[in-house]
This record gives structure tokens, C-alpha cells and sequence, in this order.
């Protein structure tokens, strides 16, 4: 199931994602008792606990169960409050999930996991699944991953679904020095969605490797709140996610009330995907601020970053992107119209404002190096400053678009350097209010463009 880790770019990743220490856990460890089904089909589950709030599985192997390893579900009755821990356990070999926890309308559930390892399952490492439909009492759901490797599984490494529908309810997931690689769908699947009334959403990831899964590396799915009172936050730093048949790390913030919404991404490094390598979507009614800093994301088959946002906008609305010592190299190698750095806004008269400090880019195999586009009605407001976008292929290096009737303002703050691209250097297209440049373009250089350095609506304003 091993494969090598494909890392393109020259930045030393060694304090990004986390390498398990092999010796930590093995079958031989005196500590733990094996618990082995031998691969009986009387022995569905090792474990199948029902009714009981209170679990703690502390120093075990449990192995080759026909079903499940362990089976956990707490339905039909409401328990305050619920605790599973799970400390220094191995699930391993067995015929469906390694672990299964189910839990209903339950008021404060907490869920740790800390120094497991869940592998080689025929499903899933890792299974958790909660759905409260409304008028449920679920008012805390907390889920703790500290040092739980999950890899080498038939589907997922760890699968998380939690749906609750509540007044009030807050849902967060920690996840530390963990390890979700090579596993035959996702590393890592979080759909944590809070629908139609007030709660919050808190996801943090930190120290995390999700590398040649046969699906996207770490994918937060719905991640949502729906409530004007509503915030969701979600923490990604010191990760790893390279290699995934899909994308490297995939946000999507879905809801459909104002809220607001907050993605921080720092010191990653996300390379060679077959789609993204970093992917954020918020499809919804909201107010957002996406920040990347300190971020790798090479040669991936569509886009390096992509970040969009589309929906229905209610006025007055915070829409704000900023990227800061980015490198977005060689992306498109899938040969779709891509670029290494994608921004895309397209909620009818919402203002977009973007600042893009000490980006590199260069070589986007089939479209501008960055491109970054508002198609509603609003003001698009650009600042660039240290900005390389180099050899892009049929396209431009950078291109800024307001297609939707708005102002385009266009702030330069430092060098932007764009040379040998197939088209324009810089390209600015407005069908609005106008374009504003502001101070000038004199920051602006390159050479051995196929176009112009610097075109505004079709007219040269600097050969």
C-alpha cells in the first residue's frame, strides 16, 4: 500500500506534518493486551457496547474482528453527559470498520483519541456518526485526535459526520501530530455541519500528514453554521498533504445564512494532487476571511490555491482574501485551463478585497500564473506587493477581472515582476465603474512577455 511521498519544491518541510515513530506501537508491546478475532465470522465485533456513556479503552490490540473492531452506538435514549476515550489502542485487520461510534440526541458528547493507531481495516480506520435531527439536545460535540495514525485503510482513514440540528450547539474538532496516509478514499473526511439554527463550528489541525490517500488528503466537507450570530473557524498549520488522488486540503464552507467564516492555513505544504492543492469553497451566505501564510503548493494537476465564494451576499458583507509568502509553481499538469493561484467571487454585488504579499509563481501549464476575478456587481479591490508570476503557458501572468459591472481598484505596494509569459505580463479587465490604479504602475517590470507588460481594458499602459 506504501507509496513515495512526491515533494517538488526546495523549501525544507521538516517541521511540516508529522513521521510516527515506528517503535511506538507494535503487536509485541508488553503493555497492551491483543485481542484477536482470528478472523472468525462468530466474532463480528470484538467489542459492541450499547447504552453506556461512559467508555475508556486503554492499552489494547483489537484485531481481525469479521465486523468492526470495536462497535459503539448510543441511540434512541438522550445521555449527559457521553465520554469515550481511547488511549494507546490499535485497530487493525479487521473486516469493516476498525472503530464505529454512533451517537444520536445526546447533550455533551466528548470523544478522544490519543495514541491509537487504526490500519488496515477493510473500511474505515476511524468512524464517527452523529445525526440529531431537530429538537435534539446536543449542545457540545468535541472530538480530540492527538498522535493517531490511520492509514492503509479500505476506505477512510478517519470518517467524521456530524450533522446537528440545534439551538446553540457547538461543535470542535482537534486534530494534532496525526498521520492519514495511504489510504484507498480520503485521509481525512469531516463533514461537521450545524444546520438551520444557531451554533458554532471550531476545527483545528495541526502537525498532520495526509499524503497519498486515493482520495483528497484532508477534506472538510459543509463545514457550516447557520445563524447571523454563527462563526465557524477552521485551523490548518504545520501540514503535510501531498500525493492525494484529489485534492491536497479541501474547505468547503457551505451554509445558507449571514454568518461569518474564518480559514487560516499556515505553514503548509500540499503538492502533487491530482486535483487542488489547496481547495476552498464557501457556496453559502457569508461574510469570510481566508488567510494563507507560509504556504507550498506545487505542481498539482489543476490549481495550486483556488478559493471561491458563491452565493447570495446580504450587504453589509466582509469578503477578504489574503495571501502572504506563497510559492504556486508548475501547476495544471492535468491540462484543464488552470492556474497556480485562482480568486474567485461570484455573489452579486459583494466587494471583493484581496491583498497578495510575497507570492511566487511561475510555470502555470495552462492559464495565468494568478488570476483573480469578480463577477458580481461589487468592487474589486487588488494589492500586490512582491508579486513573482513568470512563464505562464497561453495565458498571462497576472490577470484581475471585475466582469460583473463594478470597480476594479488596483493597489501596487511593491515590486511585481512578470516576464516570459505567453500573453500580457499584467492583464486588467473591467465592464463597470472603471478601473483605479493606485499609485502607478511603476513597480511593475518584466521582459520576454508574448503581449504587453501591462494592458488595461484592451489599451497598453506600460510597453
Amino acid at each position: 500500500r506504501k507509496r513515495a511521498v512526491r515533494d517538488d519544491d526546495d523549501d525544507d518541510d521538516s517541521t511540516r506534518g508529522f513521521e510516527p515513530d515506528d517503535d511506538a506501537k507494535t503487536d509485541d508491546d508488553d503493555d497492551r493486551c491483543t485481542i484477536d478475532g482470528q478472523d472468525n465470522a462468530a466474532v463480528t465485533d470484538v467489542f459492541d457496547i450499547n447504552d453506556r456513556s461512559s467508555v475508556t479503552l486503554k492499552n489494547l490490540v483489537i484485531r481481525r474482528a469479521a465486523a468492526d473492531g470495536v462497535n459503539i452506538a448510543l441511540t434512541g435514549d438522550t445521555y449527559d453527559p457521553v465520554r469515550l476515550t481511547f488511549i494507546n489502542v490499535e485497530f487493525s485487520d479487521n473486516g469493516d470498520d476498525g472503530i464505529d461510534i454512533t451517537t444520536d440526541d445526546d447533550d455533551n458528547v466528548e470523544i478522544v483519541f490519543r495514541d491509537v493507531v487504526a490500519k488496515d481495516n477493510t473500511d474505515d480506520g476511524i468512524q464517527l456518526f452523529v445525526d440529531a435531527p431537530s429538537g435534539t439536545d446536543v449542545d457540545n460535540y468535541a472530538v480530540t485526535f492527538k498522535n493517531v495514525v490511520a492509514t492503509g485503510n479500505g476506505a477512510m482513514g478517519v470518517n467524521a459526520d456530524t450533522t446537528i440540528d440545534n439551538t446553540n450547539s457547538h461543535i470542535v474538532y482537534t486534530v494534532d501530530e496525526s498521520n492519514f496516509s495511504d489510504n484507498t478514499a480520503q485521509g481525512f473526511f469531516l463533514d461537521a455541519a450545524d444546520i438551520n439554527d444557531a451554533g458554532d463550528v471550531a476545527v483545528t489541525i495541526t502537525e498532520t500528514t495526509a499524503n497519498n490517500n486515493g482520495g483528497t488528503g484532508i477534506e472538510l466537507d459543509d463545514v457550516a453554521a447557520d445563524d447571523d450570530d454563527d462563526e465557524v473557524m477552521v485551523t490548518i498549520k504545520k501540514t503535510v498533504a501531498n500525493g492525494n488522488t484529489g485534492h491536497g486540503i479541501e474547505i468547503d464552507g457551505s451554509a445558507e445564512d449571514v454568518h461569518f467564516f474564518t480559514a487560516v492555513i499556515e505553514q503548509v505544504t500540499t503538492n502533487g494532487n491530482t486535483l487542488d492543492g489547496i481547495h476552498v469553497d464557501m457556496n453559502s451566505d457569508l461574510s469570510f476571511v481566508v488567510g494563507l501564510d507560509d504556504v507550498t503548493a506545487n505542481s498539482n494537476d489543476n490549481r495550486g490555491v483556488f478559493i471561491e465564494s458563491s452565493g447570495d451576499l446580504v450587504l453589509p458583507v466582509v469578503a477578504e482574501v489574503v495571501l502572504q509568502d506563497v510559492v504556486a509553481k508548475d501547476n495544471g499538469n492535468g491540462g484543464a485551463t488552470d492556474n497556480n493561484v485562482r480568486i474567485i467571487e461570484n455573489n452579486a454585488g459583494a466587494s471583493l478585497d484581496v491583498k497578495l504579499v510575497n507570492v511566487r509563481t511561475s510555470g502555470a501549464k495552462d492559464g495565468s500564473n494568478v488570476f483573480v476575478e469578480e463577477t458580481g456587481a461589487g468592487r474589486l479591490d487588488v494589492t500586490l506587493d512582491g508579486v513573482v508570476a513568470n512563464g505562464s503557458v497561453g495565458a498571462s501572468g497576472v490577470q484581475i477581472s471585475e466582469t460583473g459591472g463594478g470597480t476594479l481598484a488596483l493597489h501596487v505596494d511593491g515590486k511585481v515582476s512578470t516576464s516570459g509569459n505567453s500573453d500580457d505580463g499584467l492583464l486588467l479587465t473591467e465592464n463597470g465603474q472603471g478601473i483605479e490604479i493606485d499609485p502607478s504602475l511603476e513597480a511593475v517590470s518584466g521582459s520576454g512577455n508574448g503581449g504587453v507588460l501591462a494592458r488595461a481594458n484592451g489599451v497598453i499602459v506600460k510597453a
